[in-house]
């Protein structure tokens, strides 16, 4: 009788147990997915630094890249993130209509946030997936370097159809004027340290610095806005200077 006691008492102690272990186990999982975790994008000017955008959950993680472009963008789920969420961001500076190079609109009412030298344009694709970017533009001879701009804007040193997206210049560059006011150029270049923008209001010039894409060196001066004649001037090392009009 007492071995059978014995048998039942073991018998109930390993369920006791297994079940011990099956609730921690869910516990700890359901520990895990809740841990909230950082939503990071690459900044344009520093190598090894990343934008906080936001925190959500692990269970909630899903990131998937834009492979159309090179550019620092991706879409991600942020269940319970509202646009009224992040329009109370300390970080938060305003919306913008992002243009690209073709003279089209390809997100309208696009949530800015600003700090550190990086803007980050936030679109709601769908209720609760983003759409994050970085707002730099790409320039190259070559050698690869990122600019920070309002719109999408690829400058390449080819004159008139470039070998990359068959776009003249010249008309990015009148797109890029009849986007923006010189005075929306000057507060949106203006948040930026001056080693990375220039204003000269009186002459109506910015003068604005790039990042080389493999090394994160800053070109100081890369692009010359000129906004009194209306031309983009893109200067570049070991190369004469390519103005766009």
């Amino acid at each position: 009788m007492k071995n059978k006691k014995r048998i039942i008492i073991i018998a109930l102690s390993i369920i006791v147990i297994a079940i011990a272990g099956i609730i921690g186990a869910k516990i700890a999982k359901n520990k895990k997915d809740n841990e909230m975790i950082d939503v990071t994008i690459k900044k344009w000017n520093k190598k090894d630094d990343e934008y906080v955008i936001c925190r959500v959950a692990r269970k909630d993680y899903n990131i998937e890249s834009d492979m159309s472009t090179d550019l620092p963008c991706f879409y991600f789920h942020a269940p319970g993130l509202t646009r009224e969420d992040i329009k109370k961001r300390d970080d938060y500076v305003g919306t913008i209509d992002y243009y690209n190079a073709y003279g089209g609109c390809d997100m309208e009412n696009v949530d800015i946030l600003f700090s550190d030298n990086n803007y980050i344009g936030l679109y709601e694709y769908e209720d609760g997936i983003y759409y994050a970017f970085n707002m730099m533009s790409e320039i190259h001879e070559g050698k690869s370097m990122f600019i920070t701009t309002p719109m999408t804007l690829g400058l390449y040193t080819w004159v008139g159809d470039n070998e990359i997206d068959n776009i003249p210049n010249h008309e990015k560059t009148e797109n890029f004027f009849k986007t923006f006011t010189f005075d929306y150029l000057c507060k949106f270049y203006g948040r930026l340290d001056e080693k990375y923008a220039n204003i000269d209001k009186e002459n109506q010039i910015i003068k604005v610095s790039g990042c080389f894409t493999k090394n994160y060196k800053i070109f100081e001066n890369a692009v010359t806005i000129d906004y009194a004649n209306k031309t983009l001037t893109m200067h570049y090392p070991d190369h004469e200077d390519m103005v766009y009009e």
